[in-house]
């Protein structure tokens, strides 16, 4: 998300490109543009490939003499569905608007802060395709458009927004921790975490990217911004990549190595949370014993452990080709507020919410 605050502008363009990686790989990206807080309009980069400097209309009409806050918010993963990790990433180049908009001071940023490390169930994969026959169905309309991969409508944006926290993201559809799922290469999560740009890898002689190598200046500074939780849900593409003991073993050390490594970065004053689910049950005792053994190996770290499995039961809304619908990524942040507000004694955020969620 880019958020911008304007003056003395009765309408404003973005200037945008997208890199295009080349070899058909090209994947669009969505996004919405958000003007004093309600949704003006939706664009989609699927006709960028090759072009430079496109010109994004994003507000219009409006007046001139007050100050307008404008969102733009992306709402879909890098390079969607796609079984390569290449660079596809999109730059923001500036702002066009009539001789007298000038940018105001922006709005005092939130306090609290959350980091979301995940897959497809972090990113929204699918969550507002509609309701069709079948679930092949369902996977058929969302294999190569992300129309249907609404992110500002999947749980953790809803967690975020019920604290008021500003959060970060990092979630990649088909990639785990030590095996992606459905071909989907051999660079895996912990790498792509640490980076900048999430689809910038190294590249060998030939321009082929050098799996889980990322270049120093694309490696993410973890000083710069500093969460009070981080929340992980890493391990479905595990199992879905095939889950053996050999995997599991590699699952344990690897993410045992991911969450120290955050441990280190971060400081002990940050908490976190590790869950498993919806959409598989297989890694939840591997994932529990990577909390204890987190624990045992730092003491003075808060983290626990979430068993989120129960999601995709029926109770709480259908599931979208396999994966959780707007309606369960609703049910999850409800379900996750008083965890998350005993976790970190944020009792005083949305009260009401607090006690609607306990209730249900």
């Amino acid at each position: 998300e880019v958020s911008v605050r304007l003056q003395g502008a009765a309408w404003a363009f973005a200037i945008m490109e997208q890199e295009d990686p080349g070899e058909g790989r090209f994947r669009s990206n969505l996004f919405n543009v958000h003007v004093d807080g309600v949704l003006r309009s939706t664009f989609s980069t699927a006709t960028w490939a090759g072009r430079k400097d496109v010109v994004v209309p994003l507000v219009d009409g409006v007046d001139a003499n007050a100050t307008h806050d404008i969102s733009i918010v992306k709402l879909s993963e890098p390079q969607y569905n796609a079984g390569h990790v290449k660079s596809n990433y999109v730059t923001l180049l500036g702002f066009v608007g009539p001789t007298s908009m000038r940018f105001a001071a922006p709005q005092r940023r939130p306090a609290r802060k959350i980091e979301f490390v995940g897959d497809s169930i972090t990113a929204g994969y699918c969550n507002a395709a509609p309701a069709l026959n079948n679930e092949s169905a369902q996977c058929a309309v969302c294999t190569d458009d992300p129309k249907y991969e609404w992110f500002n409508m999947s749980w953790p944006p809803r967690l975020c927004q019920d604290f008021q926290a500003e959060c970060h993201y990092a979630a990649w559809s088909g990639l785990g921790v030590v095996q992606n799922c459905c071909q989907q290469g051999e660079t895996f999560m912990p790498s792509v975490w640490k980076r900048t740009l999430g689809s910038f890898s190294s590249l060998d002689s030939n321009g082929e990217i050098i799996p889980n190598h990322t270049p120093s200046y694309n490696l993410w500074d973890f000083t710069t911004w500093v969460p009070d939780l981080v929340i992980m849900n890493l391990g479905t593409n595990d199992v879905f990549g095939g889950w053996t003991k050999e995997v599991a073993d590699r699952y344990h050390e690897s993410y045992m190595d991911v969450v120290q490594f955050a441990v280190q970065a971060y400081g002990s004053r940050t908490k976190f949370l590790l869950a498993c689910g919806p959409m598989t049950a297989k890694n939840c005792v591997a994932v529990s014993k990577v909390v204890e053994g987190v624990r045992s190996a730092a003491p003075a770290v808060d983290i626990m452990f979430l068993n989120m499995t129960k999601y995709l039961n029926d109770d709480y809304g259908p599931s979208r080709c396999g994966h959780p619908s707007t309606q369960v990524d609703k049910a999850m942040a409800q379900g996750m507020l008083p965890v998350v507000a005993e976790l970190m004694a944020w009792h005083d955020v949305h009260a009401a919410d607090l006690l609607q969620s306990e209730d249900a």
